[in-house]
C-alpha cells in the first residue's frame, strides 16, 4: 500500500568498459542510504558492466535532488576511476 505513494520514477542503466569498474561504483553508491524521512527510495543493482540505478519519490522535488545527488556521486566515482584506475583497453 505504502509503495503507491512512490508515484515518481527514474532508471539510469550506467555502462562502465569492464565489470570492475561498475562493481566499484555499485560498492562505493551502496553505502549511501537514502533517509527513511526523505520520501525517496533507491535500489542500485550491477549485471557484468552495467550499473542500474532505480529511483522512486512521493514528490518530484524529491526525485529531482535524488537524481541531482546520484549524478553528482556517478561524476566523481568516474572521474576517481580515470585518475587511479588502470587504464583500460576498449576490447576489455
Amino acid at each position: 500500500m505504502e509503495d503507491k505513494l512512490f508515484i515518481y520514477e527514474l532508471e539510469l542503466n550506467v555502462p562502465f568498459p569492464t565489470q570492475r569498474y561498475a562493481e566499484i561504483a555499485y560498492n562505493t553508491l551502496r553505502v549511501d542510504k537514502e533517509p527513511s524521512r526523505g520520501g525517496c527510495r533507491k535500489t542500485i543493482s550491477v549485471n557484468k558492466c552495467i550499473l542500474t540505478i532505480a529511483l522512486k519519490a512521493k514528490e518530484a522535488r524529491v526525485l529531482r535532488t535524488a537524481s541531482n545527488s546520484i549524478f553528482d556521486h556517478l561524476s566523481l566515482i568516474i572521474e576517481t576511476i580515470d585518475r587511479f584506475g588502470p587504464q583500460v583497453s576498449s576490447n576489455s
